[in-house]
């Protein structure tokens, strides 16, 4: 009896442990754009952050991102959607000058090619993001 209880809970463990050595919190760096054509020359900037997928729970992203104009920080939880490596946020959060926009924007974060993607939006600009895992 004690050995089915004990073999399943050895599996778990050696599981978690090669989940630990292998996923790791990993740096981001990239660009942002915005894509209306009525808005040119539009919005863009550069981004960087670090995705947490083994400190602590849940799976987060937080950084810090830049224009010619301004700066702020943003965030969001991340979800593995795939077994191939994707991490993503859903409904990531943008913060500039104390004024926090929720739900503003989305996207992907994959280990295991190191490129990222995703959307933002606000009231008034919409555009596309994309960035890689840093060394």
């Amino acid at each position: 009896m004690k050995r089915r209880i004990l073999t399943p809970a050895v599996i778990a463990v050696a599981l978690l442990l090669v989940a630990s050595a292998v996923w790791a919190d990993s740096d981001w760096a990239g660009t942002f754009w915005e894509i209306d054509p009525s808005q040119l020359p539009g919005i863009s900037g550069r981004w960087e952050g670090t995705l947490y997928t083994t400190s602590s729970l849940p799976i987060r992203f937080l950084g810090t991102w830049r224009t010619d104009e301004t700066s702020g920080t943003c965030g969001g939880i991340a979800i593995l959607s795939s077994a191939t490596g994707d991490y993503c946020v859903l409904k990531g959060w943008s913060e500039e000058h104390g004024d926090t926009l929720y739900d503003c924007w989305k996207g992907c974060f994959n280990e295991n090619t190191g490129l990222a993607s995703g959307a933002w939006e606000t009231e008034l600009h919409y555009g596309k993001w994309e960035g890689r895992m840093l060394d």
